[in-house]
């Protein structure tokens, strides 16, 4: 049994393959079709079926079940009958099909070569027909040998460069060769790589390329070895500047400016803050006390104006004299109240600018605090 084989692509536009097959050849060969879907192999599954369908040269046609391999990409048939019965270009198409749905169809073309004898012509006793088609054959199968050898080779058929559905695409010595230049060039990027990768760990380590310190540009400008160490000497400095500015609110010698965020919130500045306050303390406790400040009395618009213990004193000593002035006017009233105790308070009346008393027509009398006292006569 002759197997041929073919590579058939999904892609539409596709230059179509040629079988070349003998008139009346009938169960002598095997199709093995490679199916592909652009580069890629277009694997069957087991849902999926395949049949062969062609229309020949007197516009009969035919279709065939053809036979799958699941998982893989390959389909096979044998040469039937009906396929190389007439002479001519036969047109094919391979169809793929899922739940009697059309998937794809992949087209080529079985050149079927005429045959000398037909099925009516006499046949002669000499075997030459037969030494001759053997020939041919063999002929046939040379030029497909020495085709295949070249795009073996040199991935090229008759001259012509093999498509990439061509099962020798990638698998020639002209590839081949093409891949081993690519991989010294790959080679070649990979040592530039290496040497990019050690002038990057120059970088990394101490800021420089080569010698040289790497520029503002680089990738490794503000991140390398070098970089932090400066940067770690210079927050170190700023950490013990800032250590002198909160401990005495200095920086390098010089007093902080009021901008600094230390110039209100340092431990000289604390310790002056709590000087300035004691002072003020002793100064209120003063003004408390004796109503006076560093030895001047108080101002009436100081919180201690009447609100001092000397105020409190002489206030009590105020109060306290009021108290005795009160208790001697008592005293008079009461000595006057005891002398004028013989004394009466008459009932009288003022009419027309006359004083009316009863009891009396004239008596001796005196006015206390707005009292009229008038002697009793008895």
């Amino acid at each position: 049994m002759i197997t041929q084989t073919m590579n058939l692509n999904l892609i539409p536009g596709q230059v179509k393959p040629r079988f070349n097959i003998s008139q009346y050849d009938t169960g002598s060969r095997t199709l093995r079709f490679l199916l592909y879907n652009g580069s890629s192999a277009f694997n069957l599954t087991s849902a999926m079926s395949v049949q062969i369908q062609g229309i020949k040269p007197d516009k009969h046609g035919f279709s065939y079940n053809a036979t799958k391999t699941t998982g893989s990409n390959v389909v096979t048939a044998d040469l039937t009958e009906q396929m190389s019965i007439v002479a001519g270009d036969v047109e094919c198409e391979l169809v793929i099909l899922q739940s009697s749905k059309r998937l794809g169809t992949l087209n080529f073309v079985l050149a079927v070569e005429k045959a000398p004898l037909n099925d009516e012509t006499d046949i002669s006793e000499t075997e030459i027909p037969t030494i001759i088609e053997l020939a041919e054959r063999q002929l046939e199968e040379c030029i497909e040998n020495r085709l295949d050898a070249e795009a073996w080779a040199r991935g090229t058929k008759g001259g012509a460069a093999i498509p990439a559905t061509d099962e020798q695409y990638h698998n020639n010595a002209r590839y081949y060769a093409e891949t081993a230049i690519d991989y010294a060039e790959a080679s070649q990027k990979s040592a530039e790589d290496s040497q990019d990768s050690a002038e990057d760990a120059e970088a990394w380590a101490i800021g420089q390329r080569n010698g040289s310190a790497v520029p503002s540009s680089d990738h490794t400008y503000h991140n390398n070895s070098k970089y932090y160490a400066q940067e770690s000497d210079r927050v170190g400095k700023e950490h013990a500047e800032d250590s002198e500015a909160w401990a005495v609110g200095e920086r390098n010698g010089s007093a902080v400016p009021s901008s600094d965020e230390t110039y209100h919130n340092n431990s000289k500045y604390y310790a002056e803050e709590a000087d300035r306050v004691g002072d003020e303390h002793v100064k209120n406790a003063e003004a408390w006390a004796v109503g006076e400040r560093d030895g001047v009395p108080v101002s009436s618009t100081d919180e201690t104006y009447e609100n001092n213990s000397k105020y409190y004193a002489e206030e009590a000593a105020d109060s306290q004299a009021a108290a005795k002035l009160s208790e001697q006017n008592a005293k008079a009233s009461e000595d006057i109240l005891n002398y004028y105790v013989t004394f009466v308070i008459p009932r009288f009346i003022i009419q027309n600018n006359r004083l009316y008393i009863s009891n009396a027509a004239v008596g001796e009398f005196i006015t206390v605090n707005n009292r009229l006292y008038i002697k009793n006569a008895s």
